[in-house]
């Protein structure tokens, strides 16, 4: 019971992040959800929500490093589009491209619905690649999943 406790809290916490007018969170906030989040984690085995919500305010913290660290721990549960979309926004803030173009195609690939929530000026590049693999797969030359990005494989 406490574990799941910890877990709305840390949800909640980070969910008023993404309120209008809501101001980055302190360096003492994105640690305080990470330790929560890890607790929760340990007690709640499989279920990710508490460190993708904890990966998510390291991300707003724009401590791409830190969201990356976060969001592996997450995937590690189990994988979703929308963690391969954040682990594209965290290398996005860290400058590596071609990683970030990575996890926004597998993260289209798997779920197209989430095409709008790209950077705009990413949109293009993922059209292009999804494209382009749709191409290959129609032709045998791929496999059915684009790959993770190079420093995410499992």
């Amino acid at each position: 019971y406490w574990a799941e406790h910890v877990t709305y809290r840390v949800r909640a916490q980070v969910g008023a992040l993404f309120a209008p007018g809501a101001r980055p969170p302190s360096p003492a906030l994105v640690a305080t959800v990470g330790t929560e989040a890890a607790f929760a984690a340990r007690w709640i085995p499989g279920d990710a929500r508490a460190l993708s919500a904890s990966a998510a305010a390291a991300l707003v913290a724009r401590d791409g490093r830190l969201a990356l660290d976060r969001y592996r721990l997450a995937a590690a549960q189990g994988e979703r589009a929308e963690l391969d979309l954040n682990v594209g926004r965290a290398h996005a803030i860290l400058d590596q491209r071609a990683a970030a173009l990575a996890a926004f195609v597998r993260a289209i690939w798997l779920a197209p619905v989430l095409a709008p929530e790209l950077p705009e000026a990413a949109r293009p590049l993922v059209a292009d690649e999804i494209t382009r693999r749709e191409a290959l797969l129609a032709s045998g030359a791929a496999d059915a999943l684009p790959p993770w990005p190079a420093s995410e494989a499992p």
